[in-house]
């Protein structure tokens, strides 16, 4: 159900910010408040809506979670008594960072309650479902956002569009996010990389583009990627309407998919459908990362959806061509239980699987994969005598940027690209893989 306004009011806003959450996750008030900060520094008209699943479980732990933010100002100063529950913790979070920043919306936010822990897809679902903007901001409960990372996107979706009309008929863009940056306080001098957009790797496992690389200097121009993470990200809807079922509310990412490579099998329909993805430098995000699977029995679970749903991801993208390539793709996993860890962990890396892991993992699949198995072409990105389709593209020798066909010159950021084959600066087979 529902609270709050309903989703045909007189006129809808330009941007809908969708934030699911499990419970009290401990950085919520971070997150909320970084929202409202951007909302009232961008100007633009948005609405804000809060996904929450399973509240009853975990309102008791709000009070003692508020203590542990991330950021300052007014989530580090919240009155802890106020808790009672969860919508009622939430509105009353919403009431205080409105006092502080009374522009950021018109109205209260709106909370979307679900009965239990759903899963983020079918949370993300739930939120865009209602909401009302022409694009859709989806920020992760555990992302703090710093102040310009919507009005960079923002530029960034609309320079794209307005850069070159060939551009935007052939090939519109569908979405644009910024770096998400690992915490604060790693024991680290400088800034590093969370995530900078989606990639497949020569494994055919999932990656976040330059995760654990030092972080650039603010700026830079936006480019293009593979596809977006979910983590913090603004979609078109225009673009979420035309790769999402006919009929019906608008529910984009697979929910089959529950959690991990939701967002990848996303970017993949995106792609095949010839829109295009950005990354925008200069909008920052700090991202804790994986914080509702921290525990013993949550990261099984998480090591065991991963090595699924990459399964289930590339039986719908590669067509036929996926039991061709399944007896590798199951001994590419099967090595992974004898890999060495890295030799440094990064906050959010998941656990190195077991054999137990593996075959929940592939049973699973086996159970879900005729829902999945393509029998057609497959992705159209993808050359099958070349292999994966790896990106960013490496620079090219004569100093063309991306590695970019001469003859096809790349006139801005949203350039139509199809890259075939490994191309040597693309992410390496030790980059690695997606939580998302």
């Amino acid at each position: 159900m529902t609270d709050g306004s309903a989703a045909g009011s007189a006129q809808a806003p330009a941007l809908s910010y969708v934030v699911p959450t499990v419970g009290v996750p401990e950085h919520v008030a971070g997150c909320l408040e970084s929202i409202y900060r951007d909302a009232a520094e961008t100007g633009a008209t948005a609405e804000l809506i809060v996904v929450w699943q399973h509240p009853a479980a975990n309102s008791r732990v709000l009070a003692h979670e508020t203590g542990k933010l991330v950021g300052s100002g007014t989530a580090d100063q919240v009155d802890r008594s106020v808790f009672t529950g969860g919508p009622a913790a939430l509105r009353e979070l919403a009431r205080q960072f409105a006092s502080d920043h009374p522009n950021a919306f018109e109205r209260s936010p709106r909370i979307a309650q679900l009965p239990r822990p759903a899963g983020f897809a079918r949370a993300a679902n739930a939120g865009i479902a209602v909401s009302r903007g022409r694009l859709i901001a989806l920020v992760n409960d555990d992302a703090v956002l710093a102040t310009g990372w919507t009005r960079t996107l923002l530029a960034a979706l609309g320079a794209c569009d307005g850069a070159d009309p060939r551009i935007s008929a052939d090939s519109p863009l569908a979405a644009a996010q910024g770096l998400n940056l690992l915490p604060a306080g790693d024991g680290k001098d400088e800034a590093r990389i969370d995530g900078a957009g989606l990639a497949w790797n020569r494994r055919w496992q999932a990656i976040q583009i330059d995760r654990g690389k030092s972080a650039p200097p603010e700026g830079g121009a936006p480019r293009p990627i593979y596809g977006v993470s979910a983590t913090a990200a603004i979609y078109r809807r225009e673009a979420l309407v035309a790769v999402s079922p006919a009929g019906g509310a608008l529910r984009p990412f697979n929910e089959r998919l529950d959690s991990y490579y939701e967002d990848v099998e996303l970017a993949d329909r995106l792609r095949r459908a010839s829109y295009e993805s950005v990354l925008a430098p200069a909008a920052r995000v700090e991202h804790a990362g994986a914080l509702s699977s921290r525990g013993r029995r949550a990261a099984r679970r998480r090591v065991r959806r991963i090595y699924c749903n990459r399964l289930l991801v590339l039986a719908t993208r590669l067509g036929r061509s996926f039991w061709l390539l399944l007896p590798g793709l199951l001994i590419r996993d099967a090595v992974d239980l004898f890999r060495s860890g890295k030799s440094e962990a990064l906050p959010g890396d998941s656990r190195r699987p077991g054999a137990t892991d593996l075959l929940f993992a592939w049973g699973r699949a086996v159970r879900l994969l005729p829902r999945f198995a393509g029998f057609g072409r497959g992705q159209e990105t993808w050359n099958p005598a070349a292999g994966p389709s790896l990106w960013p593209p490496a620079p090219a020798a004569d100093g063309n940027p991306g590695g970019a066909n001469p003859r096809h010159p790349r006139t801005s950021p949203c350039t139509r690209q199809r890259v075939h084959g490994r191309h040597a600066g693309a992410p390496s087979a030790d980059d690695g893989e997606s939580g998302s």
